[in-house]
């Protein structure tokens, strides 16, 4: 799923959401004494220099189209997702339906991602269960519009 050529943008958002591994999880946190998981993609972006809509009213599960709504705003969508590259940010479904409902920033090895369940920032492969529960893979718009030129 990880495309192999890396970039300096990349690099950059990954050691910034890398920097988060270890803090606490925490519905609608912001900072390193309590994240979640879209609060670690915002972090990271803005930690990399990028200017990233933020949301902080929306409940543990976000509705139909709710994250993608907010995501749209910053990040634009990789049309293939066998075009991810590390620095990426991946959106995952957890229950059915398959809507967006979890994120994290895509590295060589896996994702870096926080939820409820495992109680702090981790990076983790993208083994069976989160290969089969991706939805969908943005970059921060900016990161985008270099690439395409």
């Amino acid at each position: 799923m990880i495309e192999s050529s890396k970039s300096p943008v990349g690099d950059k958002v990954v050691e910034a959401a890398r920097s988060y591994l270890g803090c606490p999880f925490h519905h609608q946190g912001r900072s390193r004494a309590g994240i979640d998981c879209v609060g670690l993609i915002v972090r990271s972006g803005r930690d990399a220099g990028f200017t990233v809509h933020d949301h902080t009213v929306y409940p543990r599960f976000p509705k139909p189209a709710e994250l993608l709504h907010h995501v749209g705003r910053s990040f634009a969508q990789v049309e293939n997702v066998f075009l991810a590259k590390p620095g990426d940010v991946v959106l995952f479904w957890i229950k059915k339906p398959k809507w967006p409902q979890h994120a994290g920033v895509l590295t060589a090895e896996g994702v870096v991602h926080t939820w409820q369940t495992v109680g702090r920032v981790v990076e983790t492969p993208i083994h069976d269960f989160w290969a089969d529960k991706v939805h969908s893979v943005w970059r921060y718009k900016l990161w985008q519009q270099s690439h395409s030129r």
